[in-house]
């Protein structure tokens, strides 16, 4: 078993459409919005080789490098921002040797 440290920045792009599941005349989603978030990452693994595969599990943290806020539909005034986002993941790899022998 090994441990592996990773650091990073990274973009997550996406497009949020909101929806309504209230019944009333007055309740309507906002139109679509396209938003863009920068992030830095930290994580550390626990990485298990098995010949020429390996199995990891770790822990990672964004960290935003930036201020982003959701506005609440009906709510006025009301904001939320991101702060920072643990995580997790697992990974199975298959290695090769590029050089034929």
């Amino acid at each position: 078993m090994r441990v592996r440290l990773e650091a990073g920045l990274g973009v997550l792009w996406g497009q949020a459409q909101a929806s309504i599941v209230v019944d009333q005349p007055q309740a309507h989603p906002l139109a679509r919005q396209d938003f863009e978030r920068v992030y830095a990452l930290a994580s550390a693994l626990f990485e298990w080789p098995l010949g020429p595969a390996w199995i990891a599990a770790g822990a990672d943290l964004r960290i935003p490098l930036q201020t982003t806020s959701y506005e609440v539909a009906g709510q006025s005034g009301t904001r939320v921002s991101s702060a920072l986002s643990p995580g997790g993941s697992l990974e199975l790899g298959i290695g090769f040797d590029p050089v034929a022998r």
